[in-house]
């Protein structure tokens, strides 16, 4: 295979791209993979390829939301955009509803890379992952990123068993899936009050994303009550209850 000249990560890049094929993976989480001659350019980006790497996805209105690169194939050119379908009171406006129905062979623009993915500490034995169902995709490729001999804690809140997703790596994982619906909460609290009641004592690394509130009050507890230093905890607002496109 001939070498691929890696673009440096300062640089972004905004692609014409095209839908090549769809996928249901839950009743709530619907797969948009994305191709053409862009893309194939854009894949060799510094940090596309990082666990957690996100860029912004613009639909045909020019609506245009962040989303977590779940998956990329350079083989194919292509990449997996994994896109929460919310719904009732939660709903998320316009991008949430076109890609219910989104179809092959439409054309939107992706943006990115971002540098805010995630970057395992050579230190880290022990690590800690948490999130909601926005946080899912990120959270499963830094799961199939980890190497062996690692100790992985991982909360997961979703909104019901259908939402449940098989989870993949080569680490010690025990996972926990905890079912909002049921608890009847506000959103992100039951993850946040299970991972302070499990986690009493400091990990080497934690990594959290999702909602605004339920992200302040983990992040107090591991750099306030734990007293874990600020750069070992990454607490990551995707999204605000109540707000449409929050920006951290």
């Amino acid at each position: 295979m001939a070498e691929r000249n890696i673009i440096p990560k300062a640089l972004t890049m905004r692609c014409q791209a095209e839908i090549v094929a769809v996928a249901s993976v839950t009743p709530q989480m619907r797969r948009i993979t994305l191709g053409g001659p862009d893309i194939e350019v854009f894949l060799d980006y510094a940090g596309v390829a990082q666990p957690g790497a996100w860029g912004k996805l613009f639909i045909p209105s020019g609506e245009g939301r962040a989303y977590t690169i779940r998956r990329l194939d350079r083989q194919q050119g292509t990449l997996d955009i994994d896109m929460l379908l919310h719904g009732g009171e939660h709903a998320d406006g316009p991008v949430s509803g076109w890609a219910a129905t989104a179809q092959v062979g439409e054309a939107v623009v992706f943006g990115g890379p971002r540098n805010s993915g995630f970057e395992l500490r050579t230190e880290t034995r022990k690590l800690l992952l948490g999130g909601d169902a926005t946080a899912l995709p990120a959270m499963m490729a830094i799961l199939e990123s980890l190497p062996e001999q690692m100790e992985v804690w991982m909360w997961i809140e979703v909104a019901d068993r259908d939402e449940l997703q098989p989870l993949h790596t080569r680490a010690e994982l025990h996972a926990r899936w905890l079912l909002a619906d049921a608890a009847q909460l506000p959103p992100g609290a039951l993850l946040a009050q299970s991972i302070i009641e499990a986690a009493a004592e400091p990990f080497d690394q934690v990594w959290l994303a999702g909602e605004s509130a339920a992200m302040k009050r983990l992040r107090q507890h591991f750099q306030q009550t734990l007293a874990m230093d600020a750069d070992r905890v990454a607490a990551k607002a995707y999204w605000k209850y109540g707000e449409r496109d929050h920006r951290e």
